[in-house]
């Protein structure tokens, strides 16, 4: 099934180890993102979207811009978390069609 718009709220490893190395923290959460844009890519309708959630320096830090052309898509958005959900995601068709949450891990919580 392919999607309109794939989104990704804050992207988390949740490995404590790399509470350590700020340099290591960023370079598996790209690579985090990368995986996930070629993923997310693969389930998205020909003119979709695919929308990630980070904070603070998290978009410069993680290399978003980067991981997102290598996947071969373009940044077409920023927005600050601030602006308003129904904004963003339906200023372009009136509708779209979204995927039921599915989670793949059980929550620590």
């Amino acid at each position: 099934q392919k999607f309109d718009i794939v989104l990704f709220n804050h992207p988390h490893l949740g490995d404590k180890a790399l509470l350590e190395s700020e340099k290591r923290h960023a370079e598996r959460h790209y690579v985090l993102l990368s995986h996930y844009f070629y993923s997310a890519k693969s389930i998205l309708k020909n003119g979709g979207r695919i929308h990630i959630c980070l904070c603070g320096l998290q978009p410069q830090t993680w290399k978003i811009w980067n991981a997102a052309r290598n996947a071969g898509l373009q940044i077409v958005a920023e927005e600050s978390t601030a602006c308003p959900v129904h904004k963003w995601l339906f200023k372009e068709k009136p509708s779209y069609e979204l995927a039921d949450v599915q989670p793949h891990y059980p929550s620590k919580r």
